[in-house]
C-alpha cells in the first residue's frame, strides 16, 4: 500500500512511501503539546516523524485529540492488514489485465502464468508452396469504374 503525506496548503505530496502489511505501525507521541506529532516505525528501525497542525474549534486545546487518536487507530489497522472489506471490483478494474494476485504473484516470482484471455491479432499464416493456377475461370467478370478518359453515361 502507499502511505502518502500531503501538504494540503499547497496539494504537493511530501512522502509517497511503500508499506507491506505489518512492517510499520504509527504512534502519537504526547510530548508534543502545539500539534499533534506523530511517528512511523518500521521493523527494520526506520522512523520517520509527521506533525499535524489541523485547525482546531475555537475553544478546543490540544488536549482533546479524540479525533486524532481515531484516526490513527484506522491507520493503524490499515498499516496491519486489517482494512475494512471493500466490495468486490471487477477483474478489468483490477488492473495488470484483471491478473488475480496469485497470477500477479506468480508472474513476479518467475513461475507460470496463464495466457491472457484477451483474443491476439490473427497472424498472418506460413505460406505454402506455389501451386499451379487454376484452371476454372471466374464466375463473374470484373466490373470498372470510369475514368477521367472514360466519362459516365448521361442519364437518359
Amino acid at each position: 500500500m502507499h502511505f502518502i503525506w500531503k501538504d494540503r496548503t499547497a496539494n504537493t505530496v511530501e512522502d509517497d512511501l511503500i508499506i507491506f502489511p505489518g512492517d510499520a505501525s504509527l504512534k502519537h507521541l504526547p510530548q508534543c503539546q502545539d500539534g499533534f506529532a506523530m511517528l512511523l516505525e518500521f521493523t527494520t528501525g526506520r522512523r520517520l516523524f509527521f506533525w499535524s497542525q489541523e485547525a482546531r474549534k475555537k475553544g478546543l486545546a490540544w488536549d482533546d485529540i479524540t479525533k486524532e487518536k481515531e484516526l490513527l487507530r484506522k491507520a493503524n489497522d490499515v498499516l496491519n492488514g486489517n482494512a475494512p472489506s471493500a466490495p468486490a471490483a471487477a477483474p478489468a478494474a483490477l488492473g495488470f489485465g484483471g491478473m488475480t494476485h496469485s497470477e500477479l504473484m506468480a508472474m513476479l516470482s518467475g513461475g507460470s502464468v496463464p495466457p491472457p484471455t484477451q483474443t491476439a491479432a490473427p497472424t498472418a499464416a506460413p505460406t505454402a508452396a506455389p501451386t499451379a493456377a487454376p484452371t476454372a475461370a471466374p464466375t463473374a467478370a470484373p466490373t470498372t469504374a470510369p475514368t477521367a478518359a472514360e466519362p459516365a453515361a448521361a442519364p437518359a
